[in-house]
């Protein structure tokens, strides 16, 4: 959910580091132009049963709780890097990624939305790709860089969060509560998890005026602590990124809950996309 392939947290050991700060910038440029980066998303398609989709070699099944592909020598598919002759399970197990699927001129992985199974289709030639020029972002402020207090649930919770692409909301579970203070008011939020990290996902009085509507992201380090425990936690909103929908309509990203909507306005991290 909302990964890019970089690490956008930060850590005690660069903190307040510009030099990190920038190289943290190339990783993000790399991530989103990448072959499988958010500009490469082209098309999601959602097979019923078994069929050949568009685009995309073989031919998928829906069997149950899983999606199967076939193909042949002749196709040139890899599955996480291993050929495929034959037939292999494409979809993820339990909460585990789904893997990706290679072919010439593009790649695919599967995904769910809404109970329902889709395959998401990667094109390195795609027009957003060959027409981005650069994400626009705020200089680097150290004033940005905020204390926080992670408290972890005790049991299980869960918090209402809309989705771009979804009518209704959906419930997804929370970790804990990250409490910070911005613009003199106090913030009490329930991030998501992330490949490992708190996503906390954010508007404030920039969004929609010279920062992209409806939010943005930004990923913490999460603390090893126990429930009952609190530990303390860096927020560098200087690291605050687009979400892969700002770059492919096709990516469904959760929506800002109202207690995530900031008054105050953050004038750092990255705005908006750049296109030539």
């Amino acid at each position: 959910m909302g990964g890019t392939g970089s690490d956008t947290s930060v850590t005690s050991s660069d903190a307040g580091r510009e030099d990190a700060w920038n190289r943290w910038r190339e990783a993000r440029r790399h991530a989103v132009t990448g072959p499988e980066g958010s500009l490469a998303l082209v098309d999601t398609c959602w097979p019923d049963e078994s069929e050949r989709l568009p685009g995309l070699p073989g031919r998928w099944t829906v069997v149950g709780d899983e999606v199967w592909l076939a193909a042949e020598e002749a196709d040139q598919v890899t599955v996480d890097g291993d050929p495929l002759s034959g037939e292999r399970r494409v979809s993820g197990a339990g909460a585990g990624a789904a893997p990706m699927v290679r072919f010439p001129g593009g790649s695919a992985t599967v995904v769910v939305r809404g109970g329902q199974f889709g395959v998401r289709r990667f094109d390195p030639a795609a027009p957003a790709a060959s027409g981005f020029e650069d994400i626009d972002t705020s200089p680097f402020d150290p004033d940005w860089i905020v204390p926080a207090r992670y408290t972890p649930f005790p049991g299980r919770e869960v918090v209402n969060y809309a989705k771009m692409l979804e009518s209704g909301p959906t419930e997804l579970e929370v970790p804990g509560e990250l409490r910070f203070t911005v613009g003199g008011r106090e913030y009490r939020t329930t991030p998501l998890v992330s490949e490992g990290r708190l996503l906390l996902v954010f508007s404030d009085a920039t969004t929609g005026v010279s920062s992209y509507r409806p939010g943005r992201f930004l990923r913490v380090t999460r603390p090893d602590v126990s429930a009952g425990g609190t530990a303390r936690v860096l927020l560098d909103f200087n690291r605050a990124y687009l979400p892969p929908c700002a770059f492919s309509a096709h990516f469904n990203c959760p929506l800002p809950p109202a207690n995530h909507q900031f008054d105050v306005a953050v004038p750092v991290g990255e705005r908006t996309v750049r296109y030539r």
